[in-house]
């Protein structure tokens, strides 16, 4: 119910003289990477971090990952081995960007406003909530890029290409996002979207 209930007042807010106008977001695929990307304009003023720097670029990537490796300064092959096989702690990725061109590979995906708005009610509930209420902030790597702690455990089945389907999949309800471990099935499932 509370769900159902923070959908409607989502649809109610996102851009209320936009009525009717569909939305569009990005799937990004780096290599076995993915996260999306979402207009800042077009995300409520009560989403998660409005009082970010990210929040002042034209659009923020959203991603999901394994808390330790993820957007980490110095990676080394333990730290795979342990996200891949060992249940994780995990974060969300908070980045932005000015623009679309430069970047990986990208899928636009468009929905109703109604669509956009269970979306964000998704990226909002990835967030682990802190003392007070708000997302707990876990680091900041060298790129500028905040990591925040995350709802949900990492693992070789559950990690950032099955987040951004299952993502996607609340939009569309077409993407298998159970099955969609590495970034080429996210990939797929986009192109029979």
């Amino acid at each position: 119910m509370k769900k159902i209930m923070l959908i409607l007042f989502t649809t109610i807010m996102i851009a209320p003289a936009q009525a009717g106008q569909s939305k569009t977001v990005y799937v990004e695929i780096d290599g076995k990477h993915t996260a999306i990307l979402v207009k800042n304009k077009d995300l409520p003023s009560w989403f998660p971090l409005s009082d970010s720097e990210h929040r002042q670029k034209k659009y923020l990537r959203i991603g999901w990952g394994d808390a330790d490796y993820y957007g980490a300064d110095k990676k080394n092959v333990g730290m795979a081995l342990r996200a891949l096989f060992v249940p994780t702690p995990s974060v969300v990725e908070i980045s932005s960007e000015d623009r679309l061109t430069g970047l990986p590979k990208l899928y636009p995906v468009t929905m109703s406003r109604s669509k956009f708005a269970r979306l964000v009610v998704y990226f909002s509930e990835s967030f682990e909530q802190g003392t007070l209420g708000g997302p707990e902030w876990s680091r900041t790597n060298n790129a500028g890029a905040e990591y925040y702690k995350a709802e949900g455990r990492y693992t070789l089945f559950k990690n950032c290409n099955n987040w951004t389907s299952k993502a996607i999949d609340e939009v569309t309800s077409d993407m298998a996002y159970r099955f969609h471990f590495l970034s080429s099935g996210v990939e797929r499932g986009l192109r029979n979207l």
